[in-house]
């Protein structure tokens, strides 16, 4: 279904998997978001391994067009990062929303499920 590799070479940092579908999703295997923050367009979607909605939605994500830049960060591993949600979370999934460094807003569940169903 997904091509799931972890990158050593051309732009890709070592610290990410990299897993290629419809959108490219970078999966964060540190606290490194800061690198990618500063994106036009950046989803970051916090999650934690025990929780069974983010497993659930994870495949999903893979439906987002491709101007949006989508990095996974698992708040369990990589709590440094979730410090760039405003507010801090307070449930699993958060979906959040950025341009070019700035915080916009949550990104609705709602979105995900239509970018599925519009592009499956």
């Amino acid at each position: 279904m997904y091509n799931i590799r972890y990158e050593k070479s051309v732009g890709i940092p070592n610290n990410c998997y990299y897993i290629t579908g419809m959108n490219d999703v970078i999966i964060l295997k540190d606290d490194s978001l800061y690198k990618y923050i500063h994106e036009d367009k950046l989803i970051v979607f916090f999650k934690k391994d025990s929780c069974p909605a983010c497993r659930k939605l994870m495949p999903d994500l893979y439906y987002i067009p491709k101007d949006f830049k989508v990095v996974v960060v698992d708040v369990e591993t990589q709590p440094k990062s979730e410090l760039l949600f405003p507010g801090g979370i307070e449930s699993f999934p958060t979906i959040a929303y950025y341009e070019k460094g700035y915080y916009k807003d949550e990104f609705r569940l709602q979105d995900l499920t239509e970018y599925k169903q519009k592009y499956k």
